[in-house]
């Protein structure tokens, strides 16, 4: 659907929508018949990036809908890219942490974060572009993780919604820290909880 959004909106000239098999990307929604803008959009299958081609001269690349683990497994890719994309576009189904330091590890920088919630559940969604991130993991109050866990530009954006995440998230791990759970992973819940309340500390004007 974000292909034929960004090909009807014009907000792209070119959109290459892929799926790891042919007989997947046959399946990916096509623009009404007649549509003037169809001609922007081309499918493709194809593991990955590999389904990229010099030719496609893609300049940002969008993977959604599925863990860190996987799209750091595709951007693994991105070296063999010519030409490279200028830009990364991710939203990660779980452990944004990972996929920040990864990013980090690999000179990309983040350029924007935003929250999106949902019916009920929320959405990290990242950019990122290619730089040096050293200032961008230096914070008064918060160590390098705590800033992967929560985001360094969420957390100096300080929305309402980044307040409310942080709040359930203390709620929820307050919650299995008092419980009945096995040792270890009450002690790995006291150990998450501290962070949520010093990102909670830095992001709330009355400290959460």
């Amino acid at each position: 659907m974000l292909p034929l959004q960004l090909a009807a909106s014009r907000r792209a000239v070119f959109c290459l929508a892929t799926e790891k098999t042919e007989a997947l990307a046959a399946r990916i929604a096509r623009p009404p018949a007649g549509a003037s803008w169809a001609h922007r959009l081309r499918y493709r299958g194809g593991d990955g990036l590999a389904a990229l081609r010099p030719e496609d001269a893609v300049d940002t690349v969008v993977i959604a809908g599925v863990g860190a683990a996987t799209i750091v497994a595709i951007l693994a890719a991105l070296p063999r890219l010519r030409p490279s994309p200028a830009r990364l576009v991710l939203q990660p189904r779980t452990d944004e942490a990972a996929l920040r330091r990864w990013l980090s590890a690999h000179r990309w920088v983040l350029v924007s974060e935003r929250l999106t919630e949902d019916r009920g559940r929320v959405y990290v969604t990242l950019a990122a572009e290619r730089g040096a991130d050293g200032a961008l993991y230096r914070h008064p109050t918060l160590s390098r993780a705590d800033l992967l866990a929560a985001g360094p530009l969420l957390v100096r954006a300080r929305t309402a919604a980044m307040v409310r995440y942080w709040r359930a998230q203390r709620h929820r791990l307050a919650a299995i820290a008092d419980s009945d759970a096995s040792g270890a992973q009450a002690a790995r819940a006291r150990t998450a909880l501290a962070r949520a309340r010093r990102i909670l500390a830095a992001i709330s004007k009355r400290g959460g």
